[in-house]
């Protein structure tokens, strides 16, 4: 489309449900702005998130965001307006730590995922959060460390304000309801 018009934003969100659930999982690839004044409930499953950003601002009605067997290259995530994130079965394989800003988020569930562990910004409205981390979800650097390496080149300890705290378990204290389930020395408190 030589314009750049968007036109799947005048679709109807019934109609943007169907178009979406058409796409081959293997072969979708979210590179592109969602566009929607209307959409409240998003279901991604088996997408490559392969932007520099998942930017959902375009959509100001989207309230549920649902995530499951995704890959996860983008380097971040955000929307003003999802009261309700769940990410399960996918992965964040990546050299830099995956960035989640969600400040309206009021339930969070994020289960069975693989990778690094990505970090949270604070969610003041945060009510429920339930969390599972498997053997798959790594909390290291690129270096091995668990905090900082002290290497002024490692992405994955440099790309965040802060970077001796955990950034994942401290975006998760406004909530006032949390259920953390996790293997045997995955997480140590």
């Amino acid at each position: 489309m030589a314009s750049g018009e968007d036109r799947i934003s005048a679709l109807p969100e019934d109609l943007l449900h169907q178009v979406l659930s058409l796409l081959p999982s293997r072969d979708a690839i979210f590179d592109e702005h969602l566009v929607s004044q209307n959409l409240t409930f998003l279901e991604l499953q088996g997408v490559r998130a392969s932007n520099r950003v998942l930017d959902f601002t375009s959509c100001p009605a989207l309230l549920d965001l649902k995530m499951h067997g995704c890959q996860m290259d983008a380097l971040e995530m955000c929307s003003p307006s999802v009261k309700h994130l769940s990410i399960m079965f996918c992965s964040f394989f990546t050299n830099h730590r995956f960035w989640i800003s969600f400040p309206s988020l009021v339930s969070f569930f994020f289960d069975k995922n693989s990778g690094r562990a990505p970090r949270l910004d604070g969610m003041p409205s945060l009510a429920t959060a339930t969390v599972r981390l498997g053997y798959g979800c790594d909390d290291q650097c690129l270096n091995g460390f668990y905090n900082d390496c002290e290497d002024d080149e490692c992405m994955a300890c440099r790309d965040y304000d802060g970077h001796d705290e955990c950034v994942f378990l401290k975006g998760l204290t406004e909530a006032t309801e949390l259920k953390l389930l996790a293997f045997p020395k995955v997480v140590c408190l």
